[in-house]
């Protein structure tokens, strides 16, 4: 089952103090992954690489978020041209701005396929 911001738990099998099986629930939590997102996708290919990286983050365990979360780890973030270009609300100013104040690396929608699929792969390797 996965919680957003709380990683996965899972059920297992135990044998009770009189050596019969019953549930018990563990928890083993890791730390969730994040892709941000943000601005709205104006046109037609921009809308199908959007709904692809939600998709694909979704496959892959990430959650999408339309701002930096307190806790987990931020991978990257995927915006629009409009937004990369200035011509966003203050809202999406505010998180470009701290997405780049963090270092995190932020890429066209028309470039998310290439930047997920190296982060995944950076990610694969590395500890969550």
């Amino acid at each position: 089952v996965l919680i957003p911001g709380e990683g996965v738990r899972r059920c297992y099998t135990a044998p009770d103090t009189d050596g019969r099986y019953e549930k018990v629930r563990v928890t083993m939590t890791s730390p969730q992954r994040y892709v941000v997102l943000v601005g709205t996708p104006c046109d037609a290919a921009a809308r199908a690489h959007w709904d692809a990286v939600q998709s694909w983050a979704d496959e892959h365990g990430w959650l999408t978020m339309r701002d930096i979360p307190a806790t987990g780890d931020v991978l990257g973030a995927v915006a629009t041209e409009e937004v990369l270009d200035g011509m966003c609300s203050p809202t999406e100013a505010k998180v470009i701005y701290d997405v780049r104040a963090a270092g995190i690396p932020c890429v066209s929608v028309h470039r998310a396929p290439a930047m997920l699929a190296s982060l995944f792969l950076t990610a694969a390797v590395q500890p969550a």
